[in-house]
């Protein structure tokens, strides 16, 4: 586990001073202050810290219903870290007879509540300060926290077997709580510190070796039924080997194993088999065949690192009957991509040469090998390969560009450390949602074993209406029904004052015309009152010509 320290801001400030006066002496005079000492400003003693939280929803209590559960530990990065294991059983007043479960989840409002709360274990704490771990919690209002007894030494399932009785009463605020709240368990324990009284090994832990020794070996296996292939420990003069079939998928087993403690492998890539040659020196294939890493882990830390390499067949060049029986040699190439407290600029390269011996098809006879076979067969096959890292020096030009750096910081960052807060954050809200839904469903199923069907847990109410409470679909729910309702609101007012305008502008229209139509009218009416006027000055004219007979000479028009 990578050690850190976690310094309030307070803390933090008073020691900066310090901080960076010891920097600056190790980067310009090459002098390394006392370390692990209460005078160095980068360590201080081991104490109790967080390692993560767990919540027990309560909604079991109101249906009566007993409930044991597994609880995912939460750390502060909304990363899960470890389980623990809980159990919630509501009895009758003796705290023996266990309560029926009901369908009623307000049975017992304005009664009294007994019930057991137990903390068995906790597992899984691995890469966490799992040293001296112990948990505390409160229930509603109850004066102080509980606390479980401490589970000493370093233990990654650390047991607790924690009991408390609890006797409420369930008034109105009570059920609302049970209802919809949870406990809170905080999970502490210490981080791992190097004595105090061995200084020499801290300095040692904290500079890189300049040459790494890697110790490695390998074993072959039948891909098919995973027993092991037949290995010769005389098969050269100088060298063991392995019998592989043609035409036949194996899988390497390669085995690395490290003299350096403080800086082991934590991931391989790619690896490649290749330049197949005899024992005269003939080369047969001298390609490389890529090699899929299906797993790759240790087994503990005092365990080698340990990979599985698919090799899916022979060169086609082994696979020709004038290969069988004969001895080859070739090469493994892996790469070292990520080693412990060291950010490689480049894969490390390590090379390993295999001893092999052909056999035709199906004629291998394959192997039980246990534990302690594969062990010595590692022995066997083990090499050694040193890489050289280089002298770990800090040259006055680094000095100089690491100072310019210094005085060059500015806020630029901030930004960026806030969105990964954000991202934290909405990390653990969405892990405790998902927390609460799953004991919800759990309850459930309990109920429905016990026939009472009490439908979704939405309709029920166990959801809490926000995520400070465990919850927070509802609230999600409430908001995305409200943004779809302004939608279709403003959807529906964008139509109508569409429709609206269309009618506008037909009414415009319409008005437009029945001005051009009374323009029309109007015209018409001047000219009919035009010819009127000439009809009648025609008639005057008429009047005035009319002969002796007493007729006009004139047609008249009236």
């Amino acid at each position: 586990m990578r050690r850190a320290w976690f310094f309030t801001p307070e803390a933090f400030f008073d020691r900066m001073a310090s901080m960076r006066e010891m920097w600056q002496k190790w980067m310009l005079e090459q002098v390394m202050g006392q370390l692990h000492v209460k005078s160095d400003p980068f360590w201080s003693k081991p104490e109790s810290d967080i390692i993560g939280k767990s919540y027990l929803y309560l909604t079991s209590l109101t249906y009566q219903v007993e409930m044991a559960q597994w609880l995912p530990i939460i750390d502060v990065f909304g990363n899960k870290v470890g389980e623990m294991r809980v159990q919630l059983t509501p009895y009758e007043k003796d705290y023996s007879t266990k309560l029926r479960p009901t369908s009623n989840s307000e049975a017992l409002l304005n009664d009294k509540l007994y019930f057991v709360l137990r903390i068995e274990q906790a597992r899984g704490l691995m890469e966490v300060a799992n040293k001296n771990t112990y948990i505390e919690y409160a229930f509603s209002d109850d004066e102080g926290a509980h606390k479980t007894g401490v589970a000493q030494g370093k233990k990654f399932d650390p047991k607790f077997g924690e009991e408390h009785k609890f006797e409420v009463q369930v008034t109105d605020s009570m059920l609302r709580y049970l209802q919809k709240d949870a406990i809170c368990f905080n999970v502490y324990g210490e981080a791992d510190d190097v004595d105090e009284d061995d200084i020499a090994e801290a300095t040692q832990m904290e500079l890189p070796p300049e040459t790494f020794e890697f110790f490695m070996s390998v074993d072959w296996q039948d891909s098919n039924s995973g027993k092991g292939m037949p290995f010769n420990p005389d098969m050269t003069a100088e060298e063991p080997g392995y019998s592989l079939s043609q035409s036949t998928a194996h899988k390497l087993i390669f085995a690395i194993a490290q003299s350096d403690k403080n800086f082991k492998i934590v991931k391989l890539v790619r690896g490649m088999l290749g330049n197949f040659r005899d024992q005269s020196g003939k080369v047969w294939d001298a390609a490389w065949l890529p090699c899929m890493i299906s797993k790759q882990s240790r087994l503990d830390e005092h365990q080698p690192w340990i990979a599985e390499l698919e090799v899916n067949g022979m060169p086609a060049a082994l696979n020709v009957p004038e290969a069988v029986g004969v001895v080859f040699s070739a090469d493994l190439k892996c790469e070292v991509d990520e080693v412990e407290r060291l950010a490689l600029e480049e894969p490390l390269q390590l090379l390993k040469k295999l001893t092999i011996q052909v056999t035709a098809k199906g004629t291998a006879e394959l192997l039980d090998v246990s534990a302690d076979e594969q062990s010595k067969r590692f022995k066997r096959t083990a090499l050694l390969q040193e890489v050289y890292m280089g002298q770990w020096e800090v040259s006055n030009e680094a000095v100089n560009i690491a100072m310019t750096e210094l005085r060059a910081q500015d806020d630029s960052g901030s930004g960026d450390i806030m969105k990964l807060l954000d991202d934290d954050v909405a990390r653990l809200q969405h892990i405790m949602v998902d927390e609460q839904r799953r004991q919800s469903e759990e309850l459930a199923t309990r109920l429905l074993a016990n026939g009472i069907e009490v439908g979704s847990m939405l309709s029920m109410g166990v959801i809490p209406e926000d995520v400070g409470a465990g919850g927070g679909d509802d609230k999600v729910a409430q908001l995305t029904q409200q943004k779809n309702k302004a939608e279709e609101d403003a959807a529906r007012a964008l139509k109508d004052k569409v429709a609206l305008e269309q009618e506008v502008a037909a009414l415009k229209a319409r008005i437009k015309m029945l001005e051009s139509n009374m323009s029309s009218g109007q015209a018409a009416g001047a000219r009919i009152s035009q010819l009127q006027t000439q009809l009648k000055s025609s008639k005057n004219v008429a009047a005035a010509q009319v002969g002796p007979d007493g007729k006009s000479k004139a047609c008249v028009i009236s």
